[in-house]
């Protein structure tokens, strides 16, 4: 089944004369196919004192879909007490030229009272810090109106207490205060002598770039929606950098902000070639498996030698750690076992090469070839 968001919320007034208001709303939404459907319905309800009791109820049912740049909306709004008719019908489309730059074309017609109908357009822009609206209406009873708006939000990032100015509303949607660091050792926490990282920025999100603290701060987040947050590679200074964590999942909240660590770690790389012995002939070989384990015995890295024999593990988290052949590689192909090599990626990355390794098949061992081998680590 899709996933069904719903709302309700209430509200009782009373006051000493005796007379109250109550309110009731509820909305329901469904995503299925690229459509978005949802219908939204309120009850009001007011009496008590000497005022005679009355209830209202109304709703509107919402369908959205888009193709490309073009996004099409359409509305019914309803009545259904004291009577219950249809209200208005309303037809909208949204075409993006640009990321930044958009045109929105809507007619809107009211079958009740006067039924008129009414035509708007507008264009609108946004910039870093604020957004531009051009817009104009016309009713077939000829009122027409034009309008020129500017508009910004101001927000407070409560990490250094500093304020952003953002295009869009931020009270009304999520944010996340997001922090990149180099995590020197390797606990995960902003501490000791780690480094935040300027300059990164967060995959999707248009809020710019971690300041001189490694911070960014990310508004206008779809609230109460799982919210996907993962590093832009790209843009970390060292190639050789990666995120302890492929990314985050957040749900944000109208009005507050979510706290996020990235830590970031060098990495190393471990290569070295791989060669058969058979008699007095030594030759490069392919496709062996070699595994990479760390000290609780997991493998945490597996690549095949290429067709000169030469591999490399790259990426590898520091740490200490046991580069071995396959074992069910060396029992299918009756391999001798090899001796299992420990390699050392320190907390600063580096390059550790030159690992190089000599298989032989049982029964072509030498009386004399020496089964340990030392590997050098540069």
């Amino acid at each position: 089944l899709p996933r069904i968001p719903f709302s309700f919320d209430g509200d009782l007034e009373r006051r000493e004369s005796g007379r109250y208001n109550a309110s009731v709303g509820n909305r329901v939404s469904v995503f299925l196919g690229g459509v978005s459907a949802s219908n939204t319905l309120d009850l009001q309800v007011a009496g008590g004192g000497d005022s005679e009791s009355t209830t209202s109820a109304s709703g509107s049912f919402l369908l959205s879909t888009s193709f490309d740049r073009l996004s099409l909306r359409g509305q019914v709004g309803y009545g259904l007490d004291p009577v219950a008719v249809f209200n208005t019908v309303a037809l909208t489309a949204d075409y993006d030229f640009e990321q930044d730059l958009s045109t929105r074309f809507s007619i809107n017609r009211q079958l009740t009272g006067e039924k008129t109908t009414s035509y708007s357009a507008g264009i609108f822009r946004t910039f870093k810090n604020f957004a531009l609206g051009l817009s104009g209406d016309y009713a077939d009873d000829g009122n027409f109106s034009a309008g020129f708006n500017m508009s910004f939000a101001l927000g407070r990032e409560p990490r250094n207490g500093g304020f952003a100015v953002r295009p869009r509303g931020i009270a009304s949607s999520g944010a996340v205060s997001a922090r990149v660091f180099l995590d020197r050792n390797q606990n995960g926490a902003f501490d000791g002598d780690d480094e935040p990282l300027q300059g990164v920025r967060i995959e999707r999100q248009r809020d710019g770039e971690t300041d001189e603290n490694g911070i960014v701060f990310i508004t206008g987040l779809p609230s109460y929606r799982p919210t996907n947050l993962a590093l832009d590679l790209g843009s970390l200074e060292d190639p050789f950098w990666i995120p302890t964590r492929q990314g985050v999942e957040v749900v944000p909240r109208p009005g507050k902000t979510v706290i996020v660590d990235f830590p970031v770690t060098p990495t190393g790389e471990i290569d070295g070639t791989v060669f058969l012995r058979r008699g007095d002939s030594v030759r490069e070989v392919s496709n062996v498996q070699l595994q990479l384990v760390n000290k609780l015995g997991e493998v945490v890295k597996e690549v095949k030698s290429e067709f000169d024999g030469f591999y490399l593990l790259d990426f590898v988290r520091p740490g200490n750690y046991v580069l071995r052949v396959s074992p069910d590689q060396v029992e299918r192909l009756k391999l001798l076992p090899p001796p299992e090599i420990d390699v050392v990626v320190e907390p600063e990355g580096n390059v550790v090469s030159g690992i190089d390794i000599t298989l032989e098949r049982i029964g072509d061992k030498r009386p004399d070839a020496d089964a340990s081998r030392v590997a050098s680590a540069s």
